[in-house]
């Protein structure tokens, strides 16, 4: 197991640095008892009813930011749950309305009082903000679970046996997912997760733990303080249908204690990074794209410009239709290869047949001139036949050599962009060592870091598949033999051609035939091998593109339905992410958005 960081939105990055001061803080003072008094700001302020004046007319509901504090033991068993809802006047109301779902309603700030009915709430706000909070059922279901199970010294022990314990501690957190959404990905409805970020602080005294470690988080050294930031994306990998876990949703941290405690355990839910229209909020994209730029030396077509989910499907559709093309273009050469192949064998079985008249020939002189007069008109069949050949083979041969260049430049470019992929990644790591840990500077270096360590992962893949397919090698062959075919075409053209002059020659001249009729069959058995060769050559070429063909289908199968897939899942992940806006109720026509704190004891 190894310690590492996570890169993060630029949202949820201040959140975790914002949880990591205010642990700092809690840290010299002590943590109060409840978690709203650890870290919601609307407590630090006295329950005031006074409101200050302003300018204000009307009624109206207006949008609510709702912050979710869940109190938990040590497990991650929920005791209770406070919901605190901060309601934004922008308009400068009067009176505004909200809908809840919670209990004991009180009013912290913004307003005199609150009168209810039912769910319905109205608050005489006098174009102030509103700050109401109250309670929900702790069975209420949450859209993540929050579950930790301890070892010591390799065996299981209860949260109780926690406190105090001494020996080699090991906690294993699990975040798990418990929300739905209706998606339609590839023309059908499917059941995805709301995706979730969950991070989780602990707060210990750097004294009583030591030679700490941990998978999925970072490790900040602070004083007599040690701060732990775990992370976790429950639900991702289902959503998107992957075996692997490539959105971790465990974390495993172990650390030697002594008389063991922790000052404060939080974890912080939310959906923002995946709710934001504009994927800047969460990869910096023109980073990647010039990073891309400056690896190939060359401009990144499609790439420039994403800078949300919308723009990064009309890429990957792009490049689908890429792949649908090369699909196309080998299934059409594998056709014409087959046509190839018919007619070299048809060519082939022509001159059996005239190899058969030149022996009949060479019996007897009477019948030779019915036989040239036969042999001109085959022959010039077979001339204008093999013009068409020769043409066909040309083209053939140009395509397969255009196809063989562009496979080779693409397999040579994706090596190269590997290897100074790696070369930045190194001086990155260099960077990183000499920035202070979790500084503005290393936090720079390890998002780029990890950009480009996920980017040669997926080109490592891509040249790994092309290396297995031995592309570079069938793609040589079957260059060098479409123009060996190509070439054999041509002389075959050129000298059938002269063959259908000679044979014109050969009616008028019957009378003499009898003298060279044994020169002539000489000359037929030689061509009827050499059809022979070209009908072997077109069967190895039909068979080059037939595996071309299975090859760039293995492609199309790789990439062109997975990134339907994919643009939909993405695009559907969003809205679902969108659609979370409150986990209590929101008013008709207003917008929402909610963060989720789990204080475990």
């Amino acid at each position: 197991m190894r310690n590492r960081c996570v890169t993060l939105s630029k949202k949820l990055a201040a959140i975790i640095l914002t949880a990591a001061m205010s642990c700092s803080l809690l840290a010299g003072c002590g943590a109060t008892s409840t978690t709203e008094a650890a870290t919601d700001k609307t407590t630090e302020v006295k329950e005031e009813t006074t409101t200050k004046k302003v300018d204000a007319k009307g009624s109206g509901n207006v949008n609510k930011s709702e912050t979710v504090y869940v109190n938990a033991d040590a497990e991650g068993n929920v005791k209770d749950i406070t919901v605190s809802d901060w309601l934004k006047n922008n308009k400068k109301y009067e009176t505004v309305t909200d809908e809840t779902t919670m209990s004991d309603v009180t009013v912290i700030k913004g307003s005199d009082s609150v009168d209810q009915s039912g769910n319905s709430l109205t608050f005489k706000a006098n174009g102030n903000d509103v700050h109401y909070r109250g309670t929900v059922d702790k069975n209420a279901t949450l859209p993540v679970g929050v579950s930790i199970t301890y070892t010591l010294d390799g065996k299981k022990i209860s949260a109780d046996e926690l406190k105090g314990a001494t020996g080699h501690l090991k906690a294993h957190i699990e975040y798990t997912n418990n929300s739905s959404y209706t998606a339609k990905i590839a023309g059908k409805k499917k059941e995805i997760k709301i995706p979730f970020a969950a991070t989780t602080i602990m707060v210990l005294s750097s004294d009583k733990v030591k030679n700490m470690d941990i998978d999925n988080g970072k490790i900040l050294e602070n004083g007599d303080t040690s701060i732990v930031a775990a992370y976790g994306f429950p639900g991702i990998n289902e959503s998107y249908d992957l075996d692997e876990g490539v959105f971790t949703d465990t974390v495993d941290f172990e650390a030697d204690v002594e008389d063991y405690s922790t000052d404060m355990m939080m974890t912080f839910v939310t959906d923002e990074p995946f709710a934001s229209s504009d994927l800047d909020d969460a990869i910096d994209l023109e980073t990647v794209t010039d990073s891309l730029s400056e690896v190939t030396n060359t401009s990144v077509k499609g790439i420039k410009g994403i800078h949300n989910v919308d723009d990064l499907e009309d890429f990957l559709d792009d490049l689908q239709k890429d792949c649908d093309k090369l699909t196309d273009g080998a299934k059409k050469l594998n056709d014409g290869s087959k046509d190839l192949e018919n007619g070299a064998k048809e060519l082939s079985d022509n001159y059996k047949v005239f190899n058969s008249k030149l022996a009949i020939l060479t019996d007897g002189i009477a019948s030779a001139k019915d036989g040239g007069q036969k042999l001109a008109s085959n022959m010039k069949t077979a001339s204008n036949s093999s013009k068409k050949l020769a043409t066909g083979a040309k083209q053939v041969s140009d395509g397969v050599s255009q196809l063989s260049t562009s496979m080779t430049g693409m397999y040579k470019t994706i090596a190269s962009t590997i290897s100074e992929n790696e070369g930045k990644m190194a001086q990155l790591k260099q960077g990183m060592a000499a920035a202070p840990a979790g500084s503005e500077t290393y936090m720079t270096y390890y998002a780029q870091y990890n950009q480009l360590a996920g980017a040669n992962a997926a080109l490592t893949n891509i040249k790994k598949q092309m290396d297995q397919a031995k592309l570079a090698d069938n793609l040589a062959a079957l260059t060098s033999g479409a123009k060996q075919v190509s070439d054999g075409t041509n002389s075959l053209s050129s000298g059938l051609g002269k063959l259908y002059t000679g044979t014109n020659t050969l009616v008028s001249g019957l009378n003499d035939l009898g003298s060279g009729s044994d020169k002539i069959q000489s000359a037929s058995d030689k061509i009827y091998s050499g059809t022979k060769e070209l009908h072997k050559g077109t069967v190895k070429l039909h068979d080059g593109t037939k595996e071309l063909k299975k090859g760039t289908s293995k492609l199309e199968g790789s990439f062109s339905g997975d990134l339907s897939t994919l643009v939909d899942t993405t695009k559907e992940l969003k809205n679902a992410a969108k659609s979370y806006e409150t986990f209590t109720t929101l008013s008709e026509g207003s917008k929402g958005n909610v963060t989720f704190v789990i204080k475990t004891e």
